[in-house]
Formats: structure tokens, C-alpha cells, sequence
């Protein structure tokens, strides 16, 4: 971790559920409908059609402490999708690519939930 935690003021708004009151950070808030049940969050897991985190309507701020890692352990290697042939740094920059092109370009829906990190030449 680095010597000291980074501090934020990140943004606080409300649920887009109508008749839910919670005010969530920003960033958390789709986590927070995907994981409610009823009062139109819709069941749990899932994210209701008629649910926008477009236009968000902001509560505030809130200010946050983060404590963010002073080195990350990434291989110097590259490694190639397997199914585009693209080269990438380490077997985490293919996993983040499939999550990023997934269903499109050639590429399998969950490739990134079936292949292991091992997988990648």
C-alpha cells in the first residue's frame, strides 16, 4: 500500500428506483439496485429495463479514503488472445481485453468467466 491513503470528495446520488430514498456514492450505486429486491429494484441480480444510471441526480458529496497499492504485480510478458491474436501485457491485460470486447469481434460472450489466467500463450 502506499504511505497514505489517497482522499476523494466523490459524488452522492440517489437511486434512480422510484420510492427508494437511498443515496449511494456514485460508483456504487448500480451495485446497490443490482443487489435490492422489490420497490421496483426488480429481483436480485438483475437490473431492471426500465432503470437509467444516465442522469443520476446528485445528493452531495462525501469524502472518501482510499488506500491504493504503491506497486502492482503485472507479468513484463506479452501474451496474445486467443481468439483475436492481439498481444497484451500479461495474463491480466487479456482477461481485462475479453471483458472489454465480449460478444463482439469474434469473441465469446463470458470468455473472460471461462478462461483461466494459465490459459494465455
Amino acid at each position: 500500500m502506499s504511505d497514505k491513503p489517497s482522499r476523494n470528495a466523490e459524488r452522492v446520488v440517489k437511486c434512480p428506483v422510484e420510492g427508494c430514498d437511498a443515496e449511494k456514492l456514485a460508483r456504487g450505486m448500480h451495485l446497490h439496485v443490482l443487489r435490492s429486491v422489490g420497490d421496483g429494484h426488480g429481483d436480485s441480480g438483475e437490473i431492471p429495463d426500465h432503470v437509467s444510471f444516465d442522469d443520476l441526480e446528485e445528493a452531495g458529496t462525501q469524502e472518501v479514503e482510499v488506500d491504493y497499492p504503491a506497486e502492482r504485480e503485472v507479468e513484463s510478458v506479452a501474451r496474445l488472445c486467443p481468439y483475436c491474436g492481439v498481444p497484451f501485457k500479461g495474463k491480466q491485460g487479456v482477461l481485462i481485453h475479453l471483458g472489454q470486447v465480449a460478444g463482439r469481434k469474434n469473441h465469446p460472450q463470458n470468455a473472460s468467466k471461462v478462461h483461466e489466467p494459465d490459459d494465455f500463450p
